[in-house]
Protein backbone atom coordinates (compact mmCIF):
# COMPACT_ATOMS: atom_id res chain seq x y z
CA UNK A 1 0.00 0.00 0.00
CA UNK A 2 1.48 3.79 -0.79
CA UNK A 3 0.53 5.22 2.42
CA UNK A 4 0.46 4.49 6.64
CA UNK A 5 -2.86 3.75 7.94
CA UNK A 6 -3.08 6.64 9.30
CA UNK A 7 -3.50 8.66 6.38
CA UNK A 8 -6.37 5.50 4.64
CA UNK A 9 -9.62 7.52 4.96
CA UNK A 10 -12.86 5.12 4.27
CA UNK A 11 -13.94 7.38 1.91
CA UNK A 12 -10.59 6.87 -0.78
CA UNK A 13 -11.35 4.15 -2.95
CA UNK A 14 -8.19 3.94 -4.97
CA UNK A 15 -5.11 5.50 -5.92
CA UNK A 16 -2.76 5.58 -8.94
CA UNK A 17 0.12 7.32 -9.82
CA UNK A 18 0.27 8.01 -13.95
CA UNK A 19 -1.40 11.74 -15.28
CA UNK A 20 -2.48 11.27 -19.11
CA UNK A 21 -2.20 14.55 -20.39
CA UNK A 22 1.52 15.32 -19.35
CA UNK A 23 2.91 11.86 -19.09
CA UNK A 24 4.44 12.50 -15.65
CA UNK A 25 3.78 10.80 -12.53
CA UNK A 26 0.73 12.05 -10.50
CA UNK A 27 -1.39 10.61 -7.41
CA UNK A 28 -4.75 10.45 -7.96
CA UNK A 29 -7.39 9.82 -5.25
CA UNK A 30 -10.80 8.56 -6.06
CA UNK A 31 -13.16 9.64 -3.43
CA UNK A 32 -16.79 8.61 -2.27
CA UNK A 33 -19.47 11.21 -1.17
CA UNK A 34 -19.05 11.77 2.43
CA UNK A 35 -19.72 15.17 4.48
CA UNK A 36 -16.60 16.56 2.85
CA UNK A 37 -17.86 16.76 -0.32
CA UNK A 38 -19.28 14.60 -3.59
CA UNK A 39 -17.59 11.91 -5.38
CA UNK A 40 -14.57 12.97 -6.99
CA UNK A 41 -11.46 12.48 -8.59
CA UNK A 42 -8.72 14.42 -7.06
CA UNK A 43 -4.93 14.71 -8.10
CA UNK A 44 -1.55 16.20 -6.54
CA UNK A 45 2.02 16.03 -7.75
CA UNK A 46 3.23 13.62 -5.59
CA UNK A 47 2.74 11.75 -2.11
CA UNK A 48 4.45 14.16 0.13
CA UNK A 49 1.52 17.07 -0.55
CA UNK A 50 -1.38 14.99 0.12
CA UNK A 51 0.14 13.89 3.28
CA UNK A 52 1.19 17.06 4.45
CA UNK A 53 -2.51 18.35 3.63
CA UNK A 54 -1.75 20.52 0.49
CA UNK A 55 -5.15 20.82 -1.36
CA UNK A 56 -5.79 18.90 -4.58
CA UNK A 57 -4.02 20.10 -7.76
CA UNK A 58 -7.48 19.46 -9.56
CA UNK A 59 -10.39 17.90 -8.82
CA UNK A 60 -13.00 16.79 -11.12
CA UNK A 61 -16.39 16.25 -9.40
CA UNK A 62 -17.67 13.41 -11.19
CA UNK A 63 -21.38 14.42 -11.39
CA UNK A 64 -20.28 16.88 -13.64
CA UNK A 65 -18.92 14.30 -16.08
CA UNK A 66 -21.10 14.18 -18.79
CA UNK A 67 -18.88 10.93 -20.30
CA UNK A 68 -16.50 8.17 -18.59
CA UNK A 69 -14.75 5.73 -21.01
CA UNK A 70 -11.92 3.62 -21.23
CA UNK A 71 -9.66 4.84 -24.14
CA UNK A 72 -6.89 2.96 -26.04
CA UNK A 73 -4.19 4.32 -28.42
CA UNK A 74 -0.77 3.11 -29.08
CA UNK A 75 0.73 5.98 -26.56
CA UNK A 76 -1.41 4.91 -23.63
CA UNK A 77 -2.60 1.42 -23.68
CA UNK A 78 -5.17 1.65 -20.82
CA UNK A 79 -6.84 5.01 -20.02
CA UNK A 80 -10.04 6.57 -18.56
CA UNK A 81 -11.15 9.53 -20.07
CA UNK A 82 -13.23 11.97 -18.27
CA UNK A 83 -15.59 14.48 -20.20
CA UNK A 84 -17.31 17.39 -18.46
CA UNK A 85 -18.73 20.42 -20.19
CA UNK A 86 -15.82 22.75 -20.06
CA UNK A 87 -12.93 20.07 -20.25
CA UNK A 88 -11.63 16.51 -20.81
CA UNK A 89 -9.13 14.91 -18.38
CA UNK A 90 -7.45 11.37 -18.59
CA UNK A 91 -5.67 9.01 -16.23
CA UNK A 92 -3.57 6.06 -17.44
CA UNK A 93 -2.66 2.75 -16.10
CA UNK A 94 -0.30 0.21 -16.23
CA UNK A 95 -2.84 -2.63 -16.80
CA UNK A 96 -6.11 -2.98 -18.65
CA UNK A 97 -7.04 -4.79 -15.24
CA UNK A 98 -6.46 -1.72 -13.06
CA UNK A 99 -8.36 0.61 -15.70
CA UNK A 100 -11.40 -1.49 -15.65
CA UNK A 101 -11.63 -1.42 -11.93
CA UNK A 102 -11.40 2.43 -11.96
CA UNK A 103 -13.85 2.69 -14.86
CA UNK A 104 -16.54 0.75 -12.93
CA UNK A 105 -15.96 2.72 -9.74
CA UNK A 106 -16.17 6.09 -11.60
CA UNK A 107 -19.34 4.81 -13.62
CA UNK A 108 -21.11 3.97 -10.04
CA UNK A 109 -19.72 6.61 -7.97
CA UNK A 110 -21.27 9.41 -10.96
CA UNK A 111 -24.58 7.18 -11.71
CA UNK A 112 -25.20 7.10 -7.43
CA UNK A 113 -24.16 11.05 -7.56
CA UNK A 114 -26.95 11.75 -10.47
CA UNK A 115 -29.61 10.02 -8.56
CA UNK A 116 -29.23 12.48 -5.82
CA UNK A 117 -29.32 15.39 -8.29
CA UNK A 118 -29.96 16.60 -11.30
CA UNK A 119 -27.12 16.39 -14.14
CA UNK A 120 -27.55 19.15 -16.77
CA UNK A 121 -26.01 17.95 -19.66
CA UNK A 122 -24.92 19.88 -22.63
CA UNK A 123 -27.23 19.64 -25.33
CA UNK A 124 -25.33 18.62 -28.54
CA UNK A 125 -27.62 20.22 -32.07
CA UNK A 126 -27.35 18.04 -35.44
CA UNK A 127 -23.99 17.31 -36.48
CA UNK A 128 -24.86 16.93 -39.90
Amino acid sequence: MLFDACYWKAYVLLMSWFCFQTNKKKLFILREESSSGPARLEYFDNEKKFKTGVSAKRIIVLKNCFSINAKSDPRHRHAVILYTKDDCFGVAFDSDADCQEWLSLMLDLRSQSIEDSTLTRPLFGKFF
